[in-house]
């Protein structure tokens, strides 16, 4: 099994990194190609039904994060026998939920097209996408699901970040040749984009089984309490998707095709960037739950509090960089679509401050994947779901998609102080203060980073038609707001800067 040491940490981060870049840059590769040659409705349609996908995708009754964390204490002390109850029981689970998954995709066949508007597509080829695009929840209940805990769980998070840049890199040249060169229709091209899935899926397939040559997924003797808290996790997941799929939901429902474009060109960048910051959750989050498994709390502590310093002050230099650069970036992204205004300066301006918000309790996000407090947190998540749709509605009729990222605000502010005020010396080496204090700090670099862009670098005398011009302002945006992190880091925080340089020596 994966020892638990920093060069593991630092694979599996580096990897993560890797994997949510190609997922970012790869990501505007293909939706720009699907704007140009399929346009804003085709984009926005996409959008909604992956959307909706996800809700069904509810059904795996939060197996996975349950799961993984039933799984620390067998690999931490090297017990075969209760590693195989517990796989043989999340292999019996993910079973039953790929057919409960498969069934709910024919019922979003069926139903989907009877409540959308599109002009350009026939009920029966929308009704078809949502086949297609559901195939990917297929294979992976079936096929991988089973593997990938296991992986997760040893700290082998490089291993599926490896073979997702592949799938990644996969799927964007079969969309640039089948859409772009072939001009494929898009029932076609989603079609042949299933290999993106079944391909990695076999993969991990042969992968697993010839590195674990003694689990086993098929033991007849399995607990019905094996994997606990997996209700719970349910219930949270459920108003997690809630609270992030929700703005998507109301806009299909109360605004055009065309704004749900908009909103989901911005939210491709947007989740591209909070995608990089939460890269950091599973693989830390397995690294201190096999920590406290083994009750080696001194140098979680130590470690935990390093992570927290580094992560709000960079990600604060990272919102910084978006907000100068973001807007700019989607006019470069959006040239040659003129069915709907992408010029949007408040919206990008929302979507920001909504990142930075909820990024707030991305640490302890990590803390509830490695202690197992799903059930504490649960009235946590159903407030932030009602909050988000019970604002969501109204605002959005009033403010369109303003509307619905300030409802997104208020309930991740909700959100980000209660998770802060719970685990308040709820686990060892974990203080309120200072993670307040990590805040405080973190506000000061994101306004100070734009306050110097704006005297370095003044974005009015930018062409954001030209993208060298667009790659020069964003180089220099990143050393300033990188330099104040840095600069913070090194100032307020020098053990922890040469605790972290110890370790990569």
């Amino acid at each position: 099994m994966a020892g638990n040491n920093t060069k593991i940490v630092i694979k599996n981060l580096g990897m993560q990194i890797v994997q949510y870049c190609a997922t970012f840059i790869l990501g505007i590769v293909t939706s720009r190609i699907i704007l140009l040659e399929y346009g804003s409705e085709i984009n926005g349609l996409l959008s909604s039904i992956n959307q909706f996908i996800s809700y069904i995708n509810l059904v795996e009754l939060g197996l996975t994060s349950s799961a993984v964390y039933a799984l620390y204490q067998p690999l931490a002390n090297k017990d075969i026998n209760l590693l195989n109850e517990v796989l043989s029981a999340t292999n019996l689970y993910y079973r039953k939920t790929g057919y409960v998954f498969s069934v709910l995709i024919l019922v979003l066949c069926v139903s989907y097209p009877l409540f959308t508007n599109a002009s350009v597509i026939t009920p029966f080829e929308t009704a078809y996408l949502v086949l297609a695009l559901g195939a990917t929840g297929v294979i992976n209940y079936f096929i991988s699901a089973k593997y990938r805990i296991l992986l997760i769980a040893d700290q082998r998070q490089y291993v599926l970040a490896g073979i997702g840049v592949f799938s990644l890199v996969l799927n964007t040249c079969i969309v640039y040749i089948f859409g772009s060169v072939l001009h494929c229709h898009i029932t076609t091209l989603r079609t042949i984009c299933i290999l993106t899935s079944l391909i990695p899926a076999i993969v991990i397939t042969f992968y697993t089984r010839y590195l674990y040559k003694s689990i086993k997924f098929e033991n007849k003797k399995v607990k019905a309490d094996i994997i606990k808290n997996r209700y719970v996790v349910f219930v949270n997941e459920i108003a997690g998707n809630l609270h992030f799929g929700s703005p998507m939901v109301i806009l299909t429902f109360i605004v055009d095709l065309l704004e749900v474009s908009v909103y989901s060109v911005f939210n491709v960048v947007c989740n591209g960037i909070s995608s990089l910051l939460n890269s950091t959750i599973v693989p830390i989050s397995a690294t201190f739950g096999s920590l406290l498994a083994k009750k080696e709390y001194r140098l979680f502590q130590q470690i935990y509090s390093e992570f927290e310093s580094v992560f709000y002050l960079m990600s604060a230099a990272i919102f910084a960089i978006s907000y100068k650069i973001l807007l700019p970036f989607v006019l470069l992204y959006t040239q040659g679509v003129y069915d709907v205004n992408y010029n949007r300066p408040l919206f990008i301006s929302l979507m920001v401050g909504n990142m930075f918000v909820c990024n707030l309790y991305s640490p302890q996000a990590i803390l509830v994947r490695a202690t197992g407090f799903f059930k504490e947190i649960q009235p946590q998540t159903l407030i932030q779901a009602a909050c988000t749709i019970a604002l969501g509605i109204p605002l959005t009729y009033l403010w369109g998609i303003n509307g619905v990222v300030v409802a997104s605000i208020c309930a991740n502010t909700y959100r980000s102080v209660a998770m802060i005020l719970f685990f308040n010396n709820k686990v060892q080496g974990v203080n309120s203060k200072n993670t307040l204090l990590y805040i405080v700090e973190s506000v000061f670099v994101f306004l100070i980073s734009i306050y110097l862009i704006d005297i370095i670098d003044n974005l009015s005398f930018l062409d954001c038609r030209k993208m060298m011009v667009w790659i020069m302002y964003s180089f220099r945006a990143s050393v300033v707001s990188f330099g104040v992190a840095i600069a913070v880091l090194f100032v307020l925080h020098r053990k922890i800067i040469m605790s972290l340089i110890n370790r990569f020596r």
